[in-house]
This record gives structure tokens, C-alpha cells and sequence, in this order.
């Protein structure tokens, strides 16, 4: 998973510009058949649904990160 991340508190005009741009790149037929060559998977998920995705994917990892002993 590739995230871009601001400061909390980020004005809304400046968070919604960012999230504009960023999701015109990110859904761009150049940019989508990089990720295609690399492997990976094309997937755009703004603001709060990309915030839900990354918890989700933390909740699913921990445990294995825990107990391979990757976590402090």
C-alpha cells in the first residue's frame, strides 16, 4: 500500500486540492500501467476511506508482526 499523508489539522481547501490532484495521478492511464508492470495492484482510496483501508490493514498485520518479532 503507497499512501501520501499531511499534518493533522491540514486546511480543507489544501486537503481537498491535494486529494484532487493525487487522484487524477493516481487513476492516470501512465501511472496505472507503472504499477501493472510492477506487480501491483492500482487502487485509489481518498480521505477517509483510505484512512479506513490502512486501519484495516493494521489490524490484520499486527498480530503477525508481533509475533515474528518485527514490532518494538
Amino acid at each position: 500500500m503507497r499512501c501520501v499523508v499531511g499534518p493533522k489539522g491540514m486546511p480543507k481547501p489544501i486537503l481537498e486540492k491535494l486529494q484532487q490532484v493525487f487522484g487524477e495521478v493516481a487513476q492516470s492511464k501512465e501511472y496505472v500501467d507503472f504499477l501493472l508492470s510492477q506487480n501491483s495492484v492500482p487502487l485509489w482510496l481518498p480521505g477517509e476511506r483510505g484512512v479506513k483501508a490502512w486501519d484495516e490493514q493494521e489490524t490484520m498485520f499486527r498480530p503477525l508482526l508481533e509475533r515474528a518479532g518485527l514490532l518494538k
